[in-house]
């Protein structure tokens, strides 16, 4: 037994469901890391928390921008340089996505993706099942080489899950926005699975320019780019990408790229169509083009509800929610403004929003659509 000062300094635990007990450490911006992380005497950094954390630990990051570390796993092909790295299975939890914000960096000398970019976060196949939640990755990128751009440090500016060999999925971003980051494959992520998140303005000078190799569910795309000289590029998709109940709207670029199966979604107003390359897999999913109608309310003004009495409002089934598989705590069932989704039998509405919109009165379309 220690004394009443040391046993203050431990650790608040909780216990998991196998029975261990995971502790909780505390990162602010008014901390130090000589601290010991706990709430009352918060650690500075998340990387020293990171560090010091066991697998299967919680790390609860304070309000503010976090841009502070470099780090790399040091591998051939997998050396670029990160804010945040995880090597074993951690919860990182955010005081809220417009209060905790991951930042990484462009490079200074090329003004986007290069050698002295820093991205945001990297999960090692070792940090399989690490969840991130509740905050914000913004403004990381990837190098760019042309004779290695399908190495690992050329994918994902906010964040990359795999090593060089290849990605993984059991990697979680829930409630989360990726944004303004970029990368020459997956300008937002490669790798992992996001749930309930939003990408915008996020780049890739190839396939990916939200997301690459990843799952997604229940999610809102954006804004983003996927950009090449030689044909049109995609901005979800590739290599076993599967989501369900996203909407893929305003990007540049297609919505869906090969190998990707999408159900109950709503791909929208892309400036190079719903997918390119090799047809996608698709179930009970929409586009302008399936009956003529607008499907989504107002994308101009941000509300991407899908309107009523079009083929997407109603069009999609509550089974899609379950091929993506999810660990307990992580719920499929709720939309990305956080309403439950019903799931007793009946028909939900595609895209990540549930609730149809009914115009009040007429609508003014100008010319090129979102």
């Amino acid at each position: 037994m220690g004394t009443k000062s040391s046993l203050a300094a431990l650790l608040v635990c909780t216990a998991l469901a196998n029975g261990a007990m995971a502790a909780e450490w505390f990162v602010a911006k008014g901390g130090s890391d000589s601290n010991p992380g706990t709430a009352a005497q918060p650690l500075l950094t998340i990387q020293a928390a990171v560090d010091k954390a066991a697998a299967n630990d919680v790390v609860n990051i304070g309000e503010g921008v976090f841009a502070d570390g470099e780090y790399s796993a040091g591998e051939t092909k997998n050396s670029h340089t990160n804010r945040v790295m995880i090597t074993k299975p951690l919860t990182l939890k955010g005081s809220g996505k417009d209060k905790t914000f991951i930042q990484g960096a462009f490079d200074p000398d090329t003004g986007l993706r290069g050698p002295k970019a820093i991205r945001c976060v990297y999960v090692s196949p070792a940090g399989a099942g690490t969840v991130i939640r509740d905050l914000t990755l913004c403004g990381g990128a990837a190098e760019f080489d042309d004779v290695k751009n399908e190495c690992a440090d050329n994918w994902g500016g906010a964040l990359h899950a795999g090593d060089a060999s290849g990605t993984i999925k059991d990697v979680y971003l829930v409630d989360c926005v990726i944004s303004n980051c970029a990368a020459y494959w997956g300008g937002g992520i490669n790798g992992g699975t996001a749930v309930r998140c939003l990408f915008t303005k996020n780049i890739a000078q190839s396939h990916g320019g939200a997301a690459r190799r990843s799952h997604l569910l229940n999610c809102l795309v954006v804004k983003n780019v996927a950009r090449g000289t030689d044909a049109a590029r995609g901005i979800v998709g590739e290599k076993g990408t599967t989501i369900v109940n996203c909407t893929i709207a305003s990007n540049i670029g297609a919505g869906l790229v090969n190998a990707c199966a999408a159900y109950n979604c709503v791909i929208f107003g892309n400036y190079h169509g719903t997918y390119c390359n090799n047809a996608p897999t698709m179930t009970s999913c929409y586009n302008h083009t399936d009956d003529g109608n607008w499907l989504l309310f107002s994308t101009a003004s941000g509300d991407y509800r899908v309107t009523a009495g079009t083929a997407a409002a109603g069009g999609g089934s509550a089974a899609y929610l379950s091929q993506i598989t999810l660990p307990a705590g992580i719920e499929a069932d709720i939309d990305y403004n956080g309403k439950r989704i019903d799931t007793s039998g009946g028909p939900i509405d595609a895209g990540c929003i549930q609730g149809a919109a009914t115009p009040a009165g007429g609508r003014i379309v100008f010319n090129g659509g979102a």
